[in-house]
């Protein structure tokens, strides 16, 4: 679905009459006006006019060749279309935060199209819909959980087990059919004992003992191939549960940061565990149970149309009843277990985010408040669960009952035989014996669709990570990044983490090798989103990067970022001692080179005045280290794989006075050689930087030395100002 729609008749008439031989390219609603909320407003573009229609009697048309640029703003709580012509602003109409994204996306082909640049307005729909059901998808997928057929979830499923599997697999297969095969021998030896041992007056001692040893000897064979296919499944099921946990967090590891920034860490962690095992008990219980259960009731059925066709006709009499009670059923257990998921990890993500912020929670006095958060997800999930059990306990029984009149039919016809002499009461055993051999199978029936929604809303889950398409496209023969000198040039850089919202805009600049480049803005102006296209963590809208000539895209990425040393506002340490913390970007780095890291981050004398030194376990996101000391580790982490190009986001933000002394020291002798992006929230430390790059709003506001800046008395001159005042109100 995109950006094209159905209008009005009316306003059809309207393009037709006014704007004769023009097609509408797109039309998208514009529902506010003169403040309040309308179904009549629409913004029509044709190849050569942008038309506001507020009415079927009302409208204003715009000649595009005539406009400078296209806008669409966010106000509050709605949004607003913009022209900017010769003769100043224009705004054309409003409309609520429900079409920004499409006004947006308009806005931006339009700009294209003045610009003489190829505008495709098919593609321009920011909200991705599923093809068959028309819903808007979920942000950062292209996935339709609802969609999904459950066929070929179970055929991909098939796929990605592994060969080595396959001669395990088939010898749990060929133990079910001889497990099938031998159970259908205990009824007959029933009969025989009935018929033969159990009548007065024809007992046969010996046969009798040779029966029960029979009997004994039969069922050890059978429990011992039941272990046996146990334990080989067992090991099939957990084997395949770890290549599909593996397969799905090197997918997560493989997306880019625009996809996993849209999920929250529990809900992946709940589709790599809980989903992926839910996966295994399905392989290891449900479908073996299901194999062995089909196989068993193919082969009663054929033995019992032998004995008698008319009493397994009986038999079956209840199954197209019970079949149709399962399809009035489908819909709904079809939904269920998907809602039973989404507050499952909803209640886990809740988790996750407190045990993640408990430092938080305790410093504001908020546990209670956290635990009535936490609490009523738990019990949103569990009234879920109490329901759908309930439907379930509702459903059983009814089904269980539907098919026990067979049982009944059964016994009348057996019955009958027995009076009238047709046959013997050790044949109506037999075949009862066989005929609860049927109705086990059918029993097991009637939980396979609650087993099979589970398994398929677990499974589409994972394959929505398995099968997202990243949007970053390698190389088809990249360029190797491994002699790179760090010449970068960003070439009219635009972006935004919303369609409808430019984080940056326009931003050029070219960076000669070993050059340091401080950058300066307010709070949002796009500081940090830049390092991350640098990084390419994303990929800008519009405009390109080059490092050394190449385009960012050509590189193999890996390698790339090899080449980069970085130190983030957020530091994160990973739970380990503080060595490992500091060789991660280089695992191989000899204890010299961690120790040597460590000194130009100046972190080796506090290091050492820990009792077990550069083996001190730092807890979980290095919580046993002061801000300052995890600072200075993250700093000799970037250090030690001698990056070519470094990034230091506030690197020295947590940092005291003295101790940022030295580090601008370290820093400074880091930086030689190496072309670096600093941001840093004191300006006094970016003074020494080649050059400043001051962002205001998104935009490129100056570019020059700390002096030249100054003296400019523009945006930076106001900020060190404003930093100078704070500075002498706090002392």
């Amino acid at each position: 679905m995109n950006l094209k729609c159905e209008i009005k008749s009316e306003y059809s008439d309207i393009i037709f009459k006014n704007f004769p031989g023009e097609t509408v390219i797109t039309a998208v609603p514009a529902d506010i006006s003169d403040g309040r909320y309308t179904d009549k407003g629409m913004v029509v573009t044709t190849e050569k006019h942008l038309i506001y229609i507020k009415d079927e009697e009302n409208f204003t048309a715009y000649s595009i060749s005539e406009c400078k640029e296209f806008k669409s703003e966010v106000m509050v709580g709605q949004g607003s279309l913009e022209i900017i012509k010769d003769g100043g602003d224009i705004e054309v109409c409003r409309f609520s935060m429900d079409y920004m994204a499409k006004h947006s996306a308009v806005c931006k082909e339009l700009n294209k199209a003045i610009k003489g640049e190829s505008a495709d307005f098919s593609n321009s729909d920011p909200e991705r819909r599923c093809e068959k059901c028309g819903r808007i998808l979920p942000e950062g997928t292209r996935v339709c959980i609802k969609c999904i057929n459950k066929r070929d979830i179970f055929k991909k499923l098939v796929k990605l087990v592994d060969r080595k599997y396959v001669p395990s697999i088939a010898l749990c297969l060929f133990i079910m059919i001889l497990t099938s095969v031998l159970s259908l021998i205990s009824p007959y030896l029933y009969r025989i004992l009935v018929n033969n041992i159990f009548i007065p007056g024809t007992a046969d001692y010996g046969l009798f003992a040779g029966l029960i040893a029979g009997m004994v000897a039969l069922q050890v064979v059978i429990v011992g191939l039941g272990i046996l296919r146990g334990i080989v499944m067992t090991k099939v099921s957990n084997g395949i549960s770890h290549d599909l946990r593996t397969l799905v967090f090197n997918k997560i590891e493989s997306l880019p940061m625009a996809f996993v920034s849209t999920k929250k860490t529990g809900d992946l962690m709940h589709r790599v565990t809980s989903d992926t095992d839910r996966i295994r008990q399905f392989v290891q219980n449900d479908l073996l149970n299901l194999i062995s259960q089909i196989i068993t009731m193919i082969s009663v059925l054929i033995l019992l149309f032998v004995m008698d066709y008319k009493m397994a006709l009986y038999i079956l009499l209840p199954v197209p009843a019970m079949m149709c009670a399962l399809w009035f059923f489908r819909k709904k257990i079809r939904g269920i277990y998907r809602i039973q998921w989404r507050l499952s990890a909803k209640a886990d993500s809740i988790l996750q985010d407190i045990i993640s912020g408990i430092r938080i929670v305790k410093a504001f006095g908020k546990e209670k408040n956290e635990i009535v958060r936490y609490k009523k997800a738990s019990r949103d999930f569990a009234e879920r669960n109490i329901y759908n059990e309930k439907l379930w306990a509702l459903i059983t029984p009814i089904l269980h009952f539907i098919l026990s009149f067979g049982t009944y039919l059964i016994y009348l016809s057996g019955g009958q035989h027995i009076i009238s002499g047709r046959s013997n009461i050790g044949e109506l055993i037999q075949f009862t014996s066989y005929a609860n051999n049927i109705y086990s199978p059918l029993g097991f029936m009637i939980h396979l669709p609650k087993l099979i929604a589970n398994t398929a809303a677990a499974a589409g889950r994972v394959f929505e990570i398995l099968d997202e398409e990243s949007t970053f496209k390698e190389a088809e023969d990249p360029q190797s990044a491994e002699n790179i000198k760090g010449e970068i040039i960003i070439d009219n850089v635009s972006f935004g983490y919303k369609s409808y919202l430019d984080v940056l805009k326009n931003i050029s600049l070219h960076v000669k090798p070993g050059e340091m480049i401080g950058l300066c803005g307010h709070s949002g102006s796009g500081k940090s989103t830049l390092i991350n296209l640098i990084l390419h963590f994303y990929e800008p809208e519009s405009g390109e990067i080059y490092i050394d000539g190449v385009n960012i895209k050509d590189f193999d990425q890996d390698q790339l970022r090899s080449r980069i040393g970085v130190v983030l506002q957020e530091t994160y340490l990973f739970t380990g001692s503080i060595r490992d913390n500091i060789a991660f970007s280089k695992p191989d780095a000899t204890d010299e080179e961690v120790i040597a890291a460590a000194k130009i981050a100046n972190a080796h004398d506090f290091i050492i005045n820990f009792p077990d030194g550069y083996n001190t376990r730092v807890g979980e996101r290095g919580q046993n280290l002061s801000g300052g000391e995890k600072q200075r580790i993250a700093i000799a982490r970037a250090i030690i794989h001698d990056p070519k190009i470094l990034i230091l986001d506030e690197a020295t933000s947590s940092l005291d006075t003295d101790t940022e002394f030295l580090i601008q020291e370290a820093l400074a002798r880091l930086v030689k050689g190496r072309t670096t992006f600093a941001i840093a929230h004191r300006l006094s430390t970016l003074k020494n930087a080649d050059r400043l790059l001051v962002l205001d709003h998104g935009k490129m506001a100056e570019l020059g030395t700390h002096e030249e800046l100054l003296s400019k008395k523009g945006v930076y001159y106001n900020l060190v100002m404003a930093q100078k005042k704070m500075t002498r109100l706090s002392e």
